[in-house]
């Protein structure tokens, strides 16, 4: 043999996934790419050949079932967060924010008259919940300590 054997992967899908055009290409390449199995005329290589783009898929296949466990944590995550501002505001009877939820720190002192805080919708990004708040000032005088507790309330700041 002088020019190198083709392997072509023919299912559509590997479990529950789709294969893409990535790994289709992936395997096509196999004996033409520097990624893949070195080719020598006139050498056995075909079993080297099966065996990488047998890993490739198993690679391939971990990585979807890794990202379909993180999309699956996240969109628990937003369902739990979601919920519990709904419960808390139906208990309160308020549409601000929940006084506490996981990762959630809010002043539990009151500010002096006329500051008010502004506080941004929260922004999940995987495991975190992040959310800004600010306030407008006048005068250095205005700012004092605030007691602040984080989420777990056994941990205070001055």
């Amino acid at each position: 043999m002088s020019s190198p054997p083709q392997l072509q992967l023919l299912s559509r899908y590997i479990g529950a996934f789709g294969a893409d055009a990535g790994l289709f290409g992936s395997i096509l390449r196999t004996f033409i790419s520097t990624n893949g199995v070195e080719f020598i005329p006139e050498t056995i290589c075909v079993f080297d050949g099966i065996q990488n783009a047998l890993e490739q898929c198993n690679m391939w296949y971990q990585e979807r079932l890794s990202e379909e466990k993180a999309k699956e944590i996240i969109r628990g995550e937003e369902k739990e967060i979601r919920g519990a501002r709904v419960e808390s505001n139906v208990s309160s009877g308020s549409n601000d924010p929940p006084e506490h939820m996981d990762g959630d720190i809010r002043p539990q002192n009151e500010m002096p008259p006329g500051i008010h805080f502004f506080t941004a919708e929260p922004i999940i990004d995987r495991k975190s919940t992040f959310i800004g708040r600010a306030c407008r000032i006048s005068d250095p005088s205005e700012v004092r300590p605030l007691r602040m507790a984080t989420n777990s309330g056994s941990k205070h700041t001055e």
